[in-house]
């Protein structure tokens, strides 16, 4: 009897062990990808905030030195 105990005490321990390693992997990939997605963000930003300078520009008669 204290055999099967043994044996099923291992089990458990290994399925934990899986358990909070996939678990640790999904979280990690999670947090790389949320970290990503803020960079993307930030990037957006600073793109959307150029466009603005260069719509503004043309709106007042246009950037200097051409022939518009």
């Amino acid at each position: 009897m204290p055999f099967d105990i043994t044996i099923i005490f291992f089990l458990a321990l290994t399925f934990a062990v899986t358990l909070g390693a996939v678990g640790g992997t999904i979280h990690s990939r999670r947090s790389d990808a949320l970290k990503e997605i803020k960079q993307n963000i930030e990037k957006g930003k600073k793109k959307l905030k150029k466009l603005k300078k260069k719509a503004k520009k043309l709106e007042n008669g246009g950037e200097k030195g051409t022939n518009s």
